[in-house]
């Protein structure tokens, strides 16, 4: 199965939603535009970002739990 690219999903959504008001050429002259835009910036699928934001999470738990256990073993050295 072949996935459209996220590119070429837009153009289809501004195709269908302009539908007259957007000749097909003009869409076309869009593309290049609008990808350019888009390649300035670091984009990622969702699924992968949530990914990436729960290992942030259990790192910054597991930071905590390293502090707290430090601060134990300074007070117990102290």
């Amino acid at each position: 199965m072949v996935t459209e690219q996220p590119l070429d999903t837009l153009l289809t959504r501004l195709r269908e939603a302009l539908g007259e008001l957007a000749p097909e050429p003009l869409l076309q002259r869009m593309k290049p535009v609008v990808e350019s835009f888009l390649s300035q910036f670091q984009l990622v699928p969702k699924h992968e970002y949530d990914v990436h934001m729960k290992a942030i999470d259990r790192l910054e738990q597991t930071v905590a739990a390293l502090e707290k256990r430090i601060d134990s073993l300074e007070q117990a050295d102290s």
